[in-house]
């Protein structure tokens, strides 16, 4: 067991060891991809900055901004966010990676482009915020869907087809039960909503906001909590594996007095602030290599499969899984609940270095994978090829 005295000791070290000049290398190890890239994608280690936060980084993720109007019903703070699809340059060597996102109307510094786990929100403890989440996503999803499961005839007594209903959900947030984004909460494109939040009488979303247009829902967090780094991603029913994987998914920063106070104990200043503080999501993918339809004859036509685009494990591996166990046929695709990929990304980009200077750095870090534990470790760059 560690003593507080040997603790305190290690956190010095640490602390100092940010502060020396040097680029931080990420490249967790990755013990056995069991799903190997199809086609065979190479992509070459720390050839590409490390993304901050926008506009400290002009390349860097996008903070949201609140909007102008108060919220209507409650009269707090409100924001705009939009759930669309995009292209980003993930790596200079693949091509561009079509991805679903959030997309916030107003953001910190200004407007900037659409980027991978854009949307970072920034609230404050005791001070409630209210969404409203427009829902432009196409028809077709970028990844395989299993439409198969018993759900598919709730569903469809509700209108959506299984492709594009989305629900954010505050990973951690303490929220009231029709803010909660559970998964039957749903609602798609063309207004039609989840069980969980519809009835024969009520859509629970209006009582927030009596103006929601057809294709958007609304929330209300009251930030009765400590400061924290959460997250907010999407969790519709069948669909929220596939939805984060494809980029549906953001920081939540939540700060308080206590924290506030730290700064002028040498706390580095907040990202809102252009301070370093630099939040880290970290996340495992796989990407179509050049010959997918070789590779994958099955990979489905409806779904991107230029080099970079998301690939996603979509039959059960016999090496891994018992199946038939009752003599049913398996689908294809199937729902894979479990998915280890074998390429890394830090902020959206994968295999990036960062460059740092010699001052104090906070670190937030956050574990988006699929299934991976994650073993970090920080390297100086020796300028070695993939840093070996």
């Amino acid at each position: 067991m560690i003593t507080r005295r040997q603790f305190l000791k290690l956190s010095a070290a640490t602390i100092a060891g940010l502060a020396l000049p040097l680029k931080w290398s990420f490249d967790p190890p990755v013990a056995h991809a069991y799903y190997q890239s199809p086609g065979g994608t190479t992509i070459r280690k720390f050839v590409q900055p490390f993304r901050g936060v926008y506009p400290l980084d002009p390349n860097g993720i996008p903070v949201a901004a609140p909007d102008a109007v108060s919220a209507p019903v409650t009269g707090v703070t409100h924001y705009t966010i939009g759930t669309q699809q995009y292209t980003d340059q993930l790596h200079p060597s693949l091509g561009p990676t079509t991805l679903w996102g959030y997309k916030p109307a107003n953001t910190l510094g200004g407007s900037v482009a659409q980027r991978h786990l854009g949307g970072i929100i920034v609230a404050q403890k005791d001070t409630p915020i209210q969404l409203t989440f427009t829902n432009t996503l196409p028809n077709q999803h970028i990844l395989p869907v299993d439409l198969s499961n018993n759900f598919q005839d709730v569903r469809n007594k509700h209108g959506g087809v299984g492709y594009n209903a989305t629900v954010p959900h505050l990973h951690g947030g303490f929220t009231p039960w029709f803010s909660d984004g559970g998964p039957m909460m749903w609602f798609t494109p063309t207004g039609h909503y989840g069980p969980s939040i519809a009835d024969a009488t009520t859509n629970y979303y209006k009582l927030l906001n009596p103006n929601l247009q057809p294709n958007q829902a609304e929330f209300y967090y009251p930030n009765t909590q400590s400061a924290r780094m959460m997250w907010y991603h999407d969790h519709a029913h069948d669909i929220t594996r596939l939805n984060a994987y494809a980029g549906i998914a953001s920081a939540y920063i939540l700060r308080d007095s206590f924290e506030a106070g730290l700064r002028s104990q040498g706390l580095p200043d907040f990202i809102e602030n252009g301070g370093r503080e630099i939040p880290i999501v970290i996340q495992d993918k796989i990407f179509v290599g050049s010959n997918i339809r070789t590779a994958d004859p099955t990979w489905p036509t409806t779904c991107p499969d230029t080099l970079g685009s998301l690939w996603y494990p979509h039959t059960y591996e016999p090496a891994r899984w018992s199946l038939n166990p009752g003599g049913l046929p398996l689908t294809d695709p199937s729902v894979v609940p479990e998915m280890f990929g074998d390429v890394m990304l830090a902020n959206g980009t994968a295999y990036p270095e960062a460059t740092v200077e010699a001052r104090r750095y906070r670190v937030r870090l956050l574990n988006a994978c699929q299934a991976r534990f994650l073993n970090l470790q920080l390297y100086i760059d020796d300028g070695s090829a993939d840093g070996r």
